[in-house]
């Protein structure tokens, strides 16, 4: 797994009115990895954590295409350091300072890393609120959530191999299986 800590980077600025300020920014990658059952290759993460002058930590999450997970994280450092002179440092005044730095031109990497800064900030905020995201979004909706589980691989299965595997997933207790039969396989 690779770290990487911002050097070099004041802190950020304020983050709200008690003039909380950023103190630290690191990023992790996490490496490609088999699936142990077989089915799937693990791609890489790349997290992303604020500390806070306050001691509170908040994190968030980035998707990263192959080869460009430290581009991503580079991002990450120099957006937070764009962000430094942002008296009231929310996901609402970031959007909209990143906004500006971007000037319509966005791209899949440099949306990634908004992306994990803006999950980050969303952290802090239920954090320092003391309040569930969920709550803060306007309430739950609803009291469970389904889920489902994903049969994709690189791997070129029979389809009995695929039915098999839908069968032993339902039997682990999902009610649905998403199931790529063309993924490596033709007509």
């Amino acid at each position: 797994m690779q770290h990487i800590i911002a050097s070099g980077i004041d802190p950020c600025g304020p983050f709200n009115a008690a003039t909380v300020r950023l103190s630290r920014v690191e990023t992790w990658i996490t490496s490609t990895d088999k699936g142990g059952d077989g089915w799937g290759r693990v791609k890489p993460f790349l997290f992303v954590r604020l500390t806070h002058s306050d001691g509170l930590c908040d994190w968030g999450e980035a998707f990263v295409l192959p080869c460009r997970e430290t581009a991503v994280a580079e991002i990450i450092h120099a957006l937070a350091a764009a962000l430094s002179d942002l008296e009231d440092i929310t996901p609402w005044t970031m959007r909209d300072h990143v906004a500006r730095i971007v000037d319509k031109h966005r791209g899949l990497d440099f949306s990634a890393a908004t992306s994990a800064l803006e999950m980050a900030l969303w952290d802090i905020t239920g954090k320092r609120e003391d309040r569930p995201l969920y709550e803060m979004l306007g309430g739950a909706r609803r009291k469970d959530i389904l889920v489902y589980a994903n049969i994709w691989s690189e791997t070129q299965w029979h389809a009995t191999d695929l039915a098999r595997r839908a069968t032993d997933l339902k039997a682990q207790g999902y009610t649905a299986v998403k199931v790529h039969p063309l993924l490596n396989h033709d007509l």
